[in-house]
């Protein structure tokens, strides 16, 4: 398990468990089956790394996509396509990555009939810069001022920016919103 994932997942246990009462069954995604997540609400930790994300998200405005012929991931927009503005190569040197992109997703799926959340970045400051977003107060806040009324019960989608500075992971930025 990448670094990235058990930080975040160390996150979201403290803050599951701090607010939580119910006990959580943490698991690599290849251990889960459909049964599983049929079975109870699932939160899901990365992207190309995380079977589940990249099936379950599919329908989405905001989705992860990756080209095989260009080894190349981005999250795309389905409203706007043929935006490339968020995108990762993770062939290039980390010390030249200066931005990573991230989504959190909460969300009714159909599949599993259960609420989804997905924690998930283009690399690995990606998924830390989304683990802190949802695990920090003063995001959340950030988050609720540019949300519609009772978005608390809707579904939503948050895309995200961290600047990566000698290899240290900066601050979340709301990059857009979408609530439905």
């Amino acid at each position: 398990m990448p670094f990235s994932d058990a930080l975040t997942m160390a996150r979201l246990t403290g803050m599951t468990r701090e607010y939580g009462k119910k006990k959580l069954d943490i698991r690599r995604a290849i251990a889960f089956s459909l049964t599983d997540l049929r079975k109870s609400p699932a939160i899901l930790v990365g992207a190309f790394n995380n079977s589940w994300t990249m099936r379950l998200d599919t329908d989405l405005r905001f989705t992860f996509e990756w080209n095989d012929d260009t080894h190349t991931g981005r999250i795309r927009d389905r409203q706007y396509p043929s935006n490339w503005s968020w995108s990762h190569d993770p062939g290039l040197p980390y010390a030249s990555v200066a931005r990573d992109y991230a989504v959190v997703s909460r969300f009714q799926n159909p599949l599993t009939e259960k609420m989804l959340v997905v924690v998930a970045g283009m690399g690995r400051d990606g998924t830390i810069a989304a683990g802190e977003f949802v695990t920090e107060p003063r995001y959340l806040d950030q988050l609720a001022s540019r949300a519609p009324r009772n978005w608390e019960h809707k579904n939503l989608q948050v895309l995200l920016a961290t600047d990566i500075v000698n290899g240290t992971t900066g601050p979340p930025r709301i990059l857009a919103t979408y609530f439905w």
